[in-house]
């Protein structure tokens, strides 16, 4: 399991062929974050690793959230816009998966 990112295909000179695992940052080499970390502390890790989304995982290695820089700076912007009030997590993509 990896990540893919515009970053991963900017530069792909010929996609036709090109397989997901061949251009995805694999999970081991990820900046992640465990599921609880709060908002404040993920948009810490992402200004220092200067990366543009932080996938926030169980302690099992799934998947619940994948918060992204532009979403944090759209918060801070805008915090009184209007949310998503079944997400817990305010300011990120949000979804459930089955882990195996």
């Amino acid at each position: 399991m990896g990540l893919v990112t515009k970053r991963d295909t900017d530069f792909l000179e010929a996609r036709e062929g090109v397989q997901v695992k061949d251009i995805m940052t694999a999970v081991a080499d990820l900046v992640k974050a465990e599921d609880g970390i709060e908002l404040v502390a993920a948009n810490n890790i992402l200004h220092t690793s200067k990366k543009g989304k932080l996938p926030i995982l169980t302690k099992e290695g799934c998947i619940v959230a994948l918060v992204a820089r532009t979403d944090l700076k759209k918060n801070a912007t805008s915090p009184v816009a209007t949310k998503d009030k079944k997400s817990a997590r305010g300011g990120c993509s949000h979804w459930h998966t089955t882990c195996r």
